[in-house]
C-alpha cells in the first residue's frame, strides 16, 4: 500500500526529510519496490534497503509460497 500513498503525495515529498518504509512482497499484490525506488530517485532521495536482523534469507534463496518477505527502506531527502 506504500506505493499508492507515495504516488498520491509525490508532489509533497519535497517536505519530507527522512522516511522509513516496511516493504512487503506479498504474493497476491503487485511488486512495487522498483516503482518506490524510482520515485525516491526522481525526487532527490538517497536510500538504503535492509532486512530485519534474524530474518535473513540465505542465498541461493527460494521464494516459498505464503512466506511474507519484507525489507526496510530508509530514505533521506538530499535536497533538505
Amino acid at each position: 500500500m506504500e506505493w499508492k500513498v507515495l504516488k498520491e503525495i509525490e508532489h509533497k515529498l519535497y517536505l519530507v526529510n527522512e522516511i522509513i518504509i516496511e516493504y512487503h512482497n506479498f504474493e497476491e499484490l503487485p511488486q512495487t519496490l522498483g516503482d518506490i525506488l524510482q520515485l525516491f530517485n526522481k525526487n532527490g532521495f538517497k536510500y538504503l534497503i535492509g532486512s530485519i536482523p534474524g530474518l535473513e534469507i540465505p542465498l541461493p534463496f527460494r521464494l516459498y509460497k505464503n512466506y511474507k518477505y519484507f525489507n526496510l527502506i530508509y530514505a533521506k531527502n538530499l535536497n533538505r
